[in-house]
């Protein structure tokens, strides 16, 4: 992973609060919203050791709508992922930090060096764990 900071915050509740009013200009009412129905795909993925690039197509953020709307420049930021050959980039948690998935360390050290030369600051991050363990 490389972690993509800002230099400014974001306010958990805040955010929440955007996705509230985002859904109802679509018409769902916030309050009525239905339970998450995780999609069992991406743990099953974990589970089995998948690779990086399995992983890649399965994240997702139901914050970043929100948070990209109270602060459109980390649109750019998920803009740049393509740019310099990330598998994904997701806002993580309500922002604003943004985490672009790499396929290894040499990967990781290229995207985020990448990154700089847009001005950007790239933190890398490692762990010498294996496949996650899921305990249900």
């Amino acid at each position: 992973w490389v972690l993509v900071t800002n230099d400014f915050g974001l306010s958990t509740p805040a955010v929440f609060k955007e996705l509230d009013r985002l859904r109802s200009e679509r018409g769902q009412d916030p309050a009525s919203v239905p339970a998450v129905d995780v999609d069992h795909t991406l743990t099953k993925a974990l589970r089995e050791g998948a690779t990086a690039e399995e992983i890649a197509p399965l994240l997702h953020n139901d914050l970043q709508e929100a948070a990209v709307s109270l602060a459109p420049q980390l649109q750019e930021v998920l803009d740049l992922a393509d740019t310099v050959f990330a598998l994904r980039a997701i806002v993580s948690g309500s922002g604003p930090t943004v985490a672009m998935l790499a396929r290894d360390a040499n990967d990781a050290i290229t995207i985020a060096s990448r990154l700089r030369t847009y001005g950007k600051s790239a933190t890398i991050t490692s762990s010498p764990a294996g496949p996650a363990q899921l305990v249900h």
